[in-house]
């Protein structure tokens, strides 16, 4: 098997992989999602469910947003491996650090968020 076949065979393997991964998480969670709504919770509890699913995913797409649009701008540009680390790591403290920020964030607001939107449950979902 020649270098060509080899990269080939990697990057199809590479590939599968992903899109396996991809598959399974979206059959899992899309599983969980109707099990949750058909035969566990209420109405009323898939509501608070679905608020507090709403709340995290725009804290995490923010946090993402933060940190992998600088990490992508400045790993293309590093010069070698030492500098490709040194960017890795400051994203990894960035990272950790916004995280803090946002959990003690959430923590300290939930009272007014449960209050906002009228759900005492999203209270405690949130300081968990």
């Amino acid at each position: 098997m020649s270098a060509a076949e080899k990269e080939k065979s990697y990057w199809l393997r590479s590939g599968l992989f992903s899109i396996f991964e991809k598959g399974s998480v979206f059959l899992f969670g899309f599983g969980a999602t109707i099990l949750l709504a058909r035969f566990i919770l209420t109405k009323e509890e898939w509501g608070v469910w679905a608020l507090f699913l709403a709340i995290t995913s725009v804290v995490e797409v923010s946090l993402i947003g933060l940190n992998m649009n600088g990490l992508i701008k400045f790993s293309s540009t590093a010069k070698d491996k030492i500098e490709y680390a040194e960017i890795h790591k400051a994203a990894i403290t960035l990272n950790v650090i916004l995280s803090f920020i946002l959990i003690v964030l959430l923590h300290t607001f939930s009272n007014t968020i449960g209050t906002f939107f009228e759900s005492p449950e999203i209270v405690t979902m949130l300081r968990i």
